[in-house]
């Protein structure tokens, strides 16, 4: 009977020690996503890269003081 429970420690010990490497395991991939990078930007609005139209009260005159 002795000899059932030598053999009984050594399987708990080896159990043990497969269940942390499985854990470690776990835990060590549960936050791999894929490549951290960021998307890339929208395009501008449009109104944003045309550029104003000029103001009509302008005169084609140079100024003077």
């Amino acid at each position: 009977m002795r000899a059932s429970l030598k053999q009984a420690p050594t399987l708990t010990s080896l159990t043990r020690i497969v269940a942390s490497i499985v854990l470690l395991c776990g835990v060590a991939a549960c936050g791999y996503k894929g490549p951290l990078t960021q998307p890339p930007p929208a395009p501008p609005d449009a109104s944003l890269t045309t550029p104003p139209p000029p103001p009509d009260n302008i005169s084609e005159e140079p100024a003077t003081r």
